[in-house]
């Protein structure tokens, strides 16, 4: 799979993701050229523990620190800022990001093949389509 410029950007933004947030742990992923797969782990930190105070509430819809729809939003936030700052005023991120949790190795394992699989799919899709 040969990236554009902002593939690369995607990539190297992702594999940065820890030095922002301590709680996370990067297992497999794959930039493509319209969308990212990715298995992020977050976990238990001191700090994430301790960010609500017992007995509080959060306002609805508000963004936890830390937690998954924060991660991809300040991801998906960067590599749009660095689009447009770099003349990609047109680059688009689909509005919402689906999750699953994993539960189990054999879990864990389909998705790391549906990951490993996903740029062959797509060059296999590719091919079809330039025979018919």
């Amino acid at each position: 799979m040969h990236l554009s410029c902002i593939g690369k950007i995607a990539q190297l933004f992702w594999g940065d993701i820890p030095s922002h947030f301590a709680n996370t742990e990067l297992d497999e992923y794959v930039v493509m050229p319209n969308h990212t797969h990715g298995i992020l782990s977050l976990v238990e930190t001191q700090h994430a523990a301790s960010l609500q105070e017992p007995g509080t509430k959060r306002k609805f819809g508000s963004l936890q620190p830390g937690s998954l729809s924060t991660i991809v939003r300040s991801y998906k936030s960067a590599v749009t800022r660095w689009a447009r700052k770099n003349g990609y005023e047109d680059f688009a991120w689909q509005a919402r990001f689906y999750d699953h949790i994993i539960r189990d190795e054999p879990s864990l394992h389909a998705i790391h093949q549906y990951i490993w699989d996903n740029p062959l799919k797509r060059d296999l899709n590719d091919l079809q389509e330039k025979l018919e």
